[in-house]
């Protein structure tokens, strides 16, 4: 029960590295998408901000017996949410923390163009955390 946020979670069967690539992919792809419906007029065009991170989580079934999700909890959900909080700071559609990069190791340098946005203590952390912009999902202007 998220409100208006989509939260993905990816295949931990997986090596991890590919799904933390897969998942940055999918960001990049979302917005694409997005930017076509809006083109198409399906969509209405928003600012769009994604934060992604990289960790262990706690992943049960909650709700009631009316009405219940497979969900996520953790430190880990907590900073990929404020990552995404953000992007609107940063002006940025696409952020990922130094675990995901991190995780990606050498590859994600060779498939994406990212710089490093800030070093931050998000809200309800002591400890600094760096952020990445991930260029490549950013409009593309001329």
């Amino acid at each position: 029960f998220i409100g208006d946020s989509i939260m993905g979670i990816f295949d931990c069967q997986t090596d991890p590295r590919e799904q933390v690539i897969k998942s940055v992919h999918c960001a990049i792809k979302m917005l694409e998408d997005l930017k076509k419906m809006s083109e198409k007029g399906v969509w209405q065009a928003s600012k769009t901000g994604i934060g992604i991170n990289t960790g262990t989580v706690i992943m049960g079934i909650i709700g009631s017996t009316t009405r219940m999700e497979p969900t996520v909890l953790g430190d880990t959900v907590n900073l990929a949410s404020r990552t995404e909080s953000l992007c609107k700071r940063y002006g940025s559609s696409v952020l990922i923390t130094e675990f995901t990069k991190d995780e990606m190791g050498d590859k994600g340098a060779e498939i994406f163009t990212m710089r490093q946005v800030d070093h931050a203590a998000v809200k309800g952390k002591s400890v600094a955390t760096k952020i990445y912009e991930v260029i490549d999902g950013e409009p593309r202007t001329i």
